[in-house]
């Protein structure tokens, strides 16, 4: 088994946080029904910062993904 410093006991742990963080959004995602539903829970994760940052934040990832389009 390998020594584990501090740095890579905290770099693990941040890993396992932002994976942990990436699969709640992917059951937000998956669980939303409609676009209004996903800005609704978004905007409840993200501590109600508001949902026209949320509408903005989607309609700038379609223009950079044209491709993306949120499945209902």
């Amino acid at each position: 088994m390998k020594e584990m410093k501090i740095g890579d006991i905290l770099d693990e742990t941040k890993l396992v946080y932002f994976i942990e963080m990436l699969i709640s959004l992917q059951n937000i995602f998956d669980s939303a029904s409609s676009k209004e539903e996903l800005v609704e829970r978004l905007a409840d994760l993200s501590g109600n910062r508001g949902k026209t940052a949320i509408y903005e934040e989607i309609a700038e990832t379609q223009s950079v993904f044209p491709n993306w389009e949120m499945t209902t």
